[in-house]
């Protein structure tokens, strides 16, 4: 993967997990542990609640938010909790 991708500004919400799933990958095939810790890391930050307007992410009654706040009933969600099971966090 390229720095580019990997650390591509204003990611939020389920793109940022699905790019850290892909620094992931990539840190087990080439069995790079900083990138495999910073990959971790990236993913855990999203996977908080946030209450804010227009914030990306899990509400505290469950719903999910992507692109500035819109309400997301698949893809994006199921994306997120997909990449929670997969990470085991």
């Amino acid at each position: 993967m390229t720095s580019r991708g990997y650390t591509y500004p204003g990611l939020t919400g389920s793109n940022k997990v699905d790019i850290a799933r892909i620094g992931m990958d990539q840190a087990l095939l080439t069995g790079n542990v900083q990138l495999l810790a910073d990959a971790y890391d990236m993913a855990h930050s999203e996977l908080k609640i946030v209450n804010g307007p227009r914030a990306d992410g899990i509400r505290a009654d469950g719903a999910f938010r992507q692109h500035d706040g819109m309400l997301y009933n698949g893809n994006y969600g199921m994306s997120l909790i997909l990449c929670r099971f997969i990470f085991g966090i």
